[in-house]
């Protein structure tokens, strides 16, 4: 299998997250042209679901990586397309003249993994309603979480608008943001987020991404960019 580097790094930057809500290990999934992964956190307030979408057909496989740091990092050594072959327990990295082996472990170790069955139920779970959260309001989002030093966000939409509101004993802030590309019937909801929320929108800032909202449900984010998906099930905090 032949991989661009910038691509699997790509991937693996939006799937291990960063702060509270980094993913630390993995479960790759090869399956015909695609590797995909189910994640969910120790508490289950966060599953991330990711697929790479690949030119060569891979045979079924199923790999666990118990460091995701330090892959990303020996990823680094590469400069363009790797090779990446499967022997026994390691993972062979070729690129000319540079080979690296790394030691996977059994997929049933690596304790994040989100079960089939939860997938398919967060699945329809997801609303109907949505907006388009574009990469300029997250930026602007982050530029506040950060000057606020906040660890919790609220964010109301009614129809086309998105308000943004953190506060604490002290102090609070609220903005709101014109919406584009909204999709339900009189889109309103309010829902509070942990530090976990504003750790994706991080993340995922260079991005547009697609939003599905509704109050007391739980938040689905998805980005898709070429020969990448990854969608975000974020739970809520519960109102006081």
């Amino acid at each position: 299998m032949n991989i661009q580097k910038s691509l699997l790094s790509e991937f693996l930057k939006l799937i291990s997250l960063q702060g509270d809500a980094e993913n630390k290990e993995i479960v790759l999934n090869f399956e015909k042209n695609e590797i995909k992964t189910y994640l969910v956190n120790l508490n289950k307030t966060l599953a991330t679901i990711g697929t790479l979408k690949l030119k060569d057909n891979l045979n079924k496989h199923s790999i666990g990586i118990s460091d995701l740091n330090s892959f990303k990092r020996l990823l680094n050594n590469f400069k363009d397309n790797i090779n990446i072959t499967i022997e026994n327990n390691k993972l062979i990295l070729k690129e000319n003249n540079l080979e690296i082996n790394y030691t996977i472990r059994e997929p049933q170790t690596i304790l994040t993994t989100l079960e089939q069955d939860k997938f398919e139920y967060l699945q329809q779970q997801i609303s109907k309603q949505s907006f388009l959260l574009t990469s300029n309001i997250t930026s602007r989002i982050i530029d506040f979480v950060n000057n606020f030093k906040s660890n919790e966000i609220t964010l109301q939409a009614e129809k086309d608008l998105l308000t943004i509101i953190l506060e604490d004993n002290e102090k609070s802030l609220k903005s709101t943001f014109k919406l584009e590309d909204v999709e339900g019937v009189n889109i309103n909801f309010k829902l509070r987020f942990s530090q976990i929320f504003i750790d994706i929108l991080n993340t995922i800032k260079d991005y547009d991404v697609r939003v599905y909202a509704e109050t007391e449900k739980i938040a689905y984010l998805l980005l898709g960019i070429e020969g990448i998906d990854i969608g975000y099930f974020v739970a809520p905090l519960k109102n006081d």
